[in-house]
């Protein structure tokens, strides 16, 4: 993707942060309480140039490749990584699959993860725990930090 094309993007994002926030305050809801506050969920409700990244052609082709030519894209969050200056609701170690306590033989869900930003250890980027997703039962915290 280039430049023009990643600071667009960027300043959409901006844009649908701001306006995620304004429309959960005129409602009431003070996102914090529920682990939302710095999760955009329906992000391309906010900023429809998203939807671009979704249907990527080359992630299109991985997805059917992987899945069998039939897949339901569930979720196209946005997540503002304010690099550990706060714990967000996706920072504890977590499956995406909610309350997957089950393996599989078969891969159930992908998960595509586009970042717009800077992406290091020291902000905060996101850490993999290799082969947890072959055990029913969550590593231990230590197992977590040791990996």
């Amino acid at each position: 993707m280039a430049g023009e094309q990643l600071d667009a993007l960027s300043n959409d994002f901006d844009v649908a942060e701001v306006t995620y926030a304004e429309q959960a305050a005129t409602a009431g809801y003070d996102l914090s309480t529920i682990g939302e506050r710095d999760t955009i969920r329906v992000l391309p409700k906010y900023a429809p140039a998203f939807m671009t990244i979704a249907f990527n052609e080359r992630l299109a082709q991985l997805l059917s490749r992987m899945l069998g030519g039939y897949y339901i894209i569930n979720q196209i969050n946005g997540l503002i990584n304010r690099a550990n200056k706060s714990r967000y609701g996706q920072a504890s170690f977590h499956r995406d699959l909610p309350y997957q306590h089950f393996v599989s033989s078969r891969p159930l869900a992908i998960n595509a993860l586009f970042a717009l930003d800077d992406f290091t250890t020291e902000n905060g980027a996101t850490r993999v725990v290799p082969a947890s997703h072959h055990h029913e039962a969550f590593p231990s915290d230590e197992t977590v930090r040791r990996r």
